[in-house]
């Protein structure tokens, strides 16, 4: 009966925790992707990473300009445009997901599902410059999470800390996705990690242990 109660608190925790996950996803979308065709010239002559091809590029830069004008349908259509060239190379099939991408979930009505679908397009292209993977593992993250694809969530963790420590909400749905899996061993190995690196960075934390796992809360120093 004891371990029914345990478990049960335990779901009711990771449910409420939940929403906090879910609300923390927008900020990380509000970068806009750089123009990348002819237009850019200036900005290529600068930058020695990989670029796309005009068949690519313009219709790409014409969408931004749509996207500028607030005209997301018209953006799609242009990106799609873009996606039509055949035998795109990776960084332009990276490119291209990326604006599908930015355009779901910065349109009105956001579209989830396909953020969702096109951030994991990008990470499949192989062609994601590494100052962009950090972003990019991040978002997956948050994305993967929301579509309860916890087994994503997991490998983009991973994939992520290869480039920097997870922040309090890449945490949480980790653990949380660890939790979705049953897979409890790493979901209390994950708690104590974070709560490891707050009190090296000096913040208070609490803490409490449902059957095993630990779930917390924390608060910096002198906070209400």
């Amino acid at each position: 009966m004891n371990k029914l109660i345990r478990r049960a608190a335990m779901a009711a925790l990771v449910s409420a925790a939940s929403a906090t996950a879910v609300t923390a996803l927008m900020p990380a979308h509000a970068a806009v992707p750089p123009r990348t065709g002819p237009n850019a010239k200036a900005a290529a002559a600068k930058d020695a990473g990989p670029q796309v091809r005009p068949p690519v590029g313009k219709p790409l830069n014409d969408a931004m300009k749509l996207v500028d004008m607030k005209d997301f349908a018209g953006a799609l259509a242009k990106v799609k445009e873009a996606d039509a060239v055949m035998d795109k190379t990776p960084f332009e099939e990276y490119s291209v997901a990326k604006y599908i991408g930015f355009i779901a979930i910065n349109q009105p009505m956001p579209d989830y599902a396909a953020a969702t679908v096109a951030y994991n397009r990008e990470i499949a292209s192989g062609g994601a410059p590494d100052a962009e993977k950090a972003t990019m593992y991040s978002i997956a993250m948050r994305l993967n999470y929301q579509a309860m694809a916890f087994g994503e969530v997991i490998k983009n963790s991973v994939e992520l800390q290869k480039f920097m420590p997870l922040d309090d909400t890449g945490y949480l749905v980790l653990i949380q996705s660890y939790y979705n899996t049953n897979d409890f061993a790493n979901a209390a190995t994950t708690a104590k990690a974070e709560i490891a690196a707050k009190i090296a960075a000096n913040m208070t934390v609490q803490i409490a242990q449902v059957e095993g796992v630990t779930i917390h809360q924390d608060k910096r120093e002198g906070s209400v």
